[in-house]
């Protein structure tokens, strides 16, 4: 999980969450082994995972 948290910083793009209320804060999601789900921030410098 670890690797996988590292390889968001490398500004991949995934989609915008479609949960509700991750959806108004214009998170985007990035699921891991199905399971987990990091709901994200991107920004010119790395991102910010707001919540899993």
């Amino acid at each position: 999980m670890r690797l996988f948290v590292h390889s968001l910083a490398n500004l991949v793009d995934y989609p915008t969450c479609r949960f509700k209320k991750w959806l108004k804060l214009n998170l985007r999601c990035a699921v891991f082994e199905i399971d987990w789900v990091f709901a994200y921030e991107r920004f010119d410098d790395g991102i910010i995972i707001i919540d899993m």
